[in-house]
């Protein structure tokens, strides 16, 4: 799986160039200075990435199904290991970033019960890279970086 994000449905129509889509590569300055987070986020970055692979490919729901209920758990245990890292840390956001995470929760396990009942996926990948990659993984978490101890 490769850590770059290219999802050329991200329903922006022509974002960055031909093909009307758009591409995250992981980077260094993406870190937050926790190992097992940032494994956590490289791993979320891949499997985003691989749905997209599948969905822009076509592949049959019997394999792109069983990815997003892969991805929504990696995603509430991703929430968990973090929120509990940035408790340990005494990092004064935590409940603030806790209810962040809430909503984006809400918003995936929506998205993941519409795609289960024959819904278009490509929300899901959307979803995926502006919401939780980019709106929060490379926005509200930065605000705790360097904070962390692994």
């Amino acid at each position: 799986m490769s850590e770059s994000i290219f999802w050329p449905r991200a329903g922006l129509g022509n974002v960055m160039g031909s093909s009307g889509g758009i591409r995250v590569q992981w980077r260094s300055e993406f870190e937050s200075g926790h190992p097992v987070i940032d494994a956590q986020h490289r791993a979320l970055w891949s499997l985003a990435n691989e749905l997209a692979d599948r969905v822009e490919l076509g592949r049959p729901r019997t394999e792109i199904d069983p990815l997003v209920a892969e991805i929504l758990e990696e995603i509430e245990a991703h929430f968990a290991t973090e929120e509990d890292a940035l408790q340990r840390a005494g990092y004064n956001g935590t409940a603030k970033h806790a209810d962040l995470h809430q909503d984006l929760l809400s918003e995936a396990r929506d998205l993941v019960s519409s795609t289960r009942d024959g819904g278009e996926p490509s929300y899901f990948c959307d979803f995926l890279v502006f919401g939780l990659i980019v709106g929060h993984i490379l926005g509200e978490d930065r605000k705790y970086f360097g904070r962390l101890n692994g």
